[in-house]
């Protein structure tokens, strides 16, 4: 890090190591910023580590879990049923393996699928191809947040501390429901159906 760049503190708490990709022994790490305030709260989930170019998705579940290779897949599963794959995080990671997503908990997609209640705590894991030495797929380290009531974030003037104010928000529109790399629809799904992709593959 450049002197003078800024230093980024994850809000998530990591519950899970990931294992070795193909891209380094230490597994794909995931870090959240952003502020953890249920239902309004707009985080970004940053990864590193992750295969150049590498297709990824992300999970989650307010309930632990733990799976090693599910379906054939390296690494483990450290969600527990049901799980969500979250709709609009489907990208590739760049060509030095980031991979970065935005979440807006208030976007209506979002929202259906994800419904964050204040002093609910839930985990997120980034599933993603991987080849190791065949093709298969992978996870990264899972970590969890524990989301606040928005009143709790509020100073004396009303703006949320660590989101900008909210005349300066952008209204976000219902998009049409994204496909996972598979080409299903993003839906809730149980471990069973995860464990029954032989091999598991994104």
């Amino acid at each position: 890090m450049s002197a003078g760049a800024p230093r980024y503190v994850s809000i998530a708490t990591s519950v899970c190591d990931g294992v070795a990709n193909s891209a380094t022994q230490d597994g794909a790490r995931l870090e959240v910023r952003g502020a953890p305030i249920a239902s309004t709260g707009q985080l970004g989930f940053h990864g590193r580590q992750f295969p150049p170019f590498a297709m990824a998705l992300l999970l989650a579940s307010d309930r632990a879990g733990s799976a090693p290779n599910p379906g054939g897949s390296a690494g483990t599963l450290c969600l527990g049923a049901p799980l969500v794959r979250i709709p609009g995080t489907t990208a590739a990671a760049d060509p030095r393996g980031r991979w970065i997503r935005p979440l807006n908990l208030a976007a209506p997609l979002i929202s259906a699928a994800l419904p964050v209640l204040p002093g609910s705590t839930w985990r997120f894991q980034a599933w993603y191809r991987d080849a190791t030495p065949l093709p298969a797929s992978n996870f990264s380290e899972a970590v969890e947040i524990g989301f606040r009531r928005p009143r709790s974030w509020h100073t004396n003037r009303g703006s949320p501390r660590g989101l900008a104010h909210s005349s300066s928000m952008k209204s976000v529109s219902r998009p049409a429901a994204p496909r996972s790399p598979t080409g299903t629809s993003n839906q809730t799904v149980a471990p069973a159906i995860v464990a029954s992709e032989a091999p598991l593959r994104l």
